[in-house]
């Protein structure tokens, strides 16, 4: 697990695959979405689900979330239900 976008980013390097990514859009010294598009470049994470969650005053246009392959877009304060079922889905979801 990574609190930080520079914690993702290593883990991303190291030999550890994560089975998912749930990362905030307004993350600290990088933003969410230039997070995702480190992740897409490496091989081995193209097909991971990656879920964003966000603030309800951005919007995250659709045709960057499909470029990026995003899985969903949850808007906080995210419904435990919500984010459990967008949960179950990512990772079922086929790489």
């Amino acid at each position: 697990m990574a609190w930080t976008a520079w914690r993702a980013r290593e883990l991303a390097a190291s030999n550890c695959r994560p089975d998912l990514a749930v990362l905030d859009v307004q993350m600290p010294r990088m933003h969410g979405l230039d997070l995702v598009r480190e992740l897409r470049k490496d091989a081995r994470l193209v097909g991971l689900p990656i879920v964003l969650l966000t603030s309800s005053v951005e919007r995250i246009d659709p045709g960057l979330q499909r470029e990026l392959s995003v899985l969903a877009t949850l808007h906080k304060p995210v419904r435990r239900t919500r984010l459990l079922e967008t949960l179950l889905e990512a990772i079922a979801a086929p790489c």
